[in-house]
């Protein structure tokens, strides 16, 4: 998969982790931060279709969503940045 980055030079500090190691940590935080970002200020129907989602999955129909969003957030906003 290509690295993704906006504007159209990627950044000086761009490091590129070991396919096989998988991603690094910092990608991945950066990357719940990014979807918490989103999915905090999505459209209703972006959230009606989260909901639909997470129900599918077992969770609970009202408090599902809230609690998702909640520890994704939590989850971003908790872990030090490297």
């Amino acid at each position: 998969m290509p690295q993704l980055w906006i504007g159209d030079e990627p950044p000086d500090d761009l490091s590129v982790a070991d396919p096989a190691e998988g991603p690094s940590r910092s990608h991945l935080l950066e990357l719940l931060g990014v979807c918490a970002d989103f999915l905090g200020t999505a459209s209703p129907a972006v959230h009606h279709e989260l909901r639909v989602f997470l129900i599918a999955r077992g969770d609970h129909a009202i408090a599902g969503l809230p609690a998702f969003l909640d520890q994704l957030a939590l989850t971003a906003a908790a872990q030090p940045r490297p």
